[in-house]
């Protein structure tokens, strides 16, 4: 018995080994605890809701009680925090978090009155600065023969912004805000790949792309990532793309909302959208919030948790209506310092 038992242990060991991961007798490591909420804080897009990270766990919602007594989810994110923007100045509210693990396991905070979860007693109004007078956008190059940058500028303008193309050399303080739009591939090295299935790779609008995004972030001014631009925003946040998907190009996408996020305010629970595009989010980057998926689970819209930064993997600059929601809605972000 003693030698069964001490070949089993080199088996495993050598699994180890071929699979480049740890063995685990037992099975994959687990969740063995809820998510504790550890503050709750005003911030200037309403409230933010953070918690205690949990080991083994891959994916938290979090869910707020209506004023009938039953709890509703509000987003999901790997983040181990969450910004609520549908909450009220002057109004109650009390959150929880559930967490699951790639297992399936789920723990949720306790909604009795053992008290994980938190209440908000009073939201204050948002403490920010708005700007008077005109809204300057820069609009990032996106390569040549892209017509997106072109059809963004027209877009903004129509909607009363300044707006005109820029390269990296561009002064930060000069805009408001910045848009990323849509063009070639993203070369792999960027998030730590080789290249499998990327095309169209072009490094000089790398180089423009990532510079300009990493000066307006650190100057905490919006951005807004379009296709090739929200992949930009995912990939600087640390996340990586799926090299190569099927059935995103040149089609409508019908996509479901995650309720409480910036897009759900303007679109509701779901929106058919256009898409252009054969990558896509695969890990989201820190503290990014998945907010809308394709039917097929393809993201196609992200929110960060505190900074004024919004991806789409659709092209709203082409959907004439529907598209202008999200340009009114960055306008009016580009007006508020942070």
């Amino acid at each position: 018995m003693e030698k069964v038992i001490k070949w089993l242990a080199i088996a495993l060991a050598i699994v180890s080994l071929q699979t480049g991961s740890p063995a685990y007798p037992r099975g994959e490591p687990t969740i063995s605890s809820a998510p504790v909420l550890s503050s709750i804080t005003n911030v200037s897009e309403g409230i933010e809701i953070a918690w205690d990270a949990v080991p083994h766990a891959q994916l938290y919602r979090v869910f707020r009680q209506n004023e009938s007594g039953a709890w509703s989810p509000i987003g999901d994110t790997t983040a181990t925090s969450f910004v609520d923007r549908t909450a009220e100045p002057g109004s109650a509210y009390t959150y929880t978090v559930r967490c699951t693990d790639r297992t399936g396991k789920t723990y949720t905070s306790d909604y009795d009155a053992s008290g994980i979860s938190i209440q908000c007693v009073e939201v204050a109004a948002p403490s920010r600065e708005e700007k008077t007078g005109a809204i300057r956008i820069a609009v990032a190059f996106g390569g040549e023969g892209s017509e997106s940058a072109e059809e963004i500028v027209s877009m903004l303008t129509s909607h009363g912004a300044e707006a005109e193309i820029v390269t990296a050399d561009a002064d930060v303080s000069d805009y408001d805000g910045l848009v990323l739009p849509g063009g070639g591939d993203i070369d792999p090295s960027r998030y730590g790949e080789e290249n499998t299935d990327s095309s169209d790779i072009d490094l000089y609008l790398d180089d423009v792309q990532f510079t300009l995004a990493d000066k307006f972030i650190q100057a905490k001014k919006p951005v807004l990532g379009i296709c090739r631009g929200g992949q930009v925003l995912n990939v600087y946040f640390g996340g990586t793309l799926n090299q190569d998907i099927s059935g995103h190009k040149d089609r409508s996408q019908h996509t479901s909302i995650a309720a409480g996020s910036i897009l759900s305010s303007l679109y509701g629970n779901s929106l058919d959208v256009y898409s252009f595009h054969h990558q896509s989010a695969k890990d989201i980057g820190s503290d990014l919030n998945i907010t809308m998926r394709s039917d097929d689970g393809t993201v196609e819209g992200f929110e960060h948790a505190y900074l004024p930064v919004i991806g789409l993997q659709w092209h709203p600059e082409y959907m004439d209506s529907t598209g202008s929601k999200i340009f009114e809605y960055f306008i009016q972000m580009c007006r508020y310092t942070y």
